[in-house]
């Protein structure tokens, strides 16, 4: 079957950017599938969360829908320009010229909803990594004594004596916990949002002031169940090897996952905000 020279124009952009996040994605994937083989790799999600994979379900799903789609000389340029960094094995590369290519798409394709829809799900999934690594990067300490302090709030209120130092929360008996980024809360808090963002402009298009009170009650319920799990693994070893092991981390994220999508509205698919005052983002539905 030949592919003429306008389909492939049409499709090239939204083929690189997804090239792109396949590529982020590809390292975390091979190194899951060494370590513990192709069924233990696929169950755990290929080395990532399962949020990325579903969200980028759901810009696919929406990339599907036909869209005009005319490149300049300068476009085709920088498209190439681009595409050369993909050959950098780097993640974060990979990451940030997905949302390049996003970007290069928004700017030459015509106005339509599920295109543009498609491209800021993407764009945000591919956001994600850079600006997490950069927060934890820049504000590890203040975030995880953030943690620490409300572990500790918690424990008092259930009258077990405990003490913040820092990052440090040590109990009574002389058990401490030392929180680190991988037991903060914030990670779980980026893909519950991503994942709740994501769903609710799919189904709805739209982002309202009541759907931002829903994400901000999904928000604290998720940061709440992090700060218990983490006040529960300072009572004792018992506790702390039973919520620290792998299946702990597991239901947890599960959970997260739950609480997201059920803090997305329930109604009719796409239904229009056109008429909605309280519309705080809202993507344009004008039809190519």
């Amino acid at each position: 079957m030949v592919i003429s020279e306008k389909s492939l124009e049409r499709s090239l952009l939204p083929i690189l950017c997804f090239g792109a996040a396949a590529n982020a994605l590809l390292p975390g994937a091979i190194e899951a599938a060494t370590n513990s083989g192709l069924i233990g790799a696929l169950t755990a999600g290929l080395g990532h969360s399962f949020v990325v994979w579903i969200c980028l379900g759901l810009a696919v799903r929406l990339s599907l829908h036909p869209t005009r789609l005319s490149m300049s000389y300068g476009a085709w340029l920088l498209t190439l320009l681009l595409s050369a960094l993909l050959l950098i094995p780097s993640a974060i590369v990979a990451w940030l010229t997905c949302i390049a290519f996003c970007a290069l798409w928004y700017t030459q394709a015509e106005r339509h909803r599920h295109a543009d829809l498609a491209i800021f799900i993407l764009a945000a999934t591919a956001s994600r990594e850079p600006i997490c690594q950069s927060f934890l990067h820049l504000f590890a300490a203040q975030i995880l004594h953030v943690d620490a302090w409300v572990s500790g709030a918690l424990l008092k209120l259930l009258a077990i004596p405990a003490t913040v130092a820092g990052n440090t929360i040590t109990q009574e008996s002389g058990h401490s916990l030392l929180v680190l980024t991988g037991c903060s809360a914030f990670t779980n808090l980026s893909y519950a949002l991503l994942l709740w963002m994501s769903f609710t402009l799919f189904r709805h298009g739209a982002i309202t002031h009541q759907d931002m009170l829903r994400a901000a009650v999904m928000l604290v319920l998720i940061f709440a169940t992090n700060s218990l799990r983490l006040a529960m693994m300072t009572l004792d070893p018992f506790w702390y090897e039973t919520l620290h092991s792998e299946h702990s981390e597991e239901i947890l994220e599960c959970l997260s996952i739950g609480i997201a999508l059920l803090s997305v509205k329930r109604s009719n698919p796409y239904e229009s905000h056109s008429d909605c005052p309280d519309t705080v983002s809202n993507v344009d539905s004008r039809a190519s």
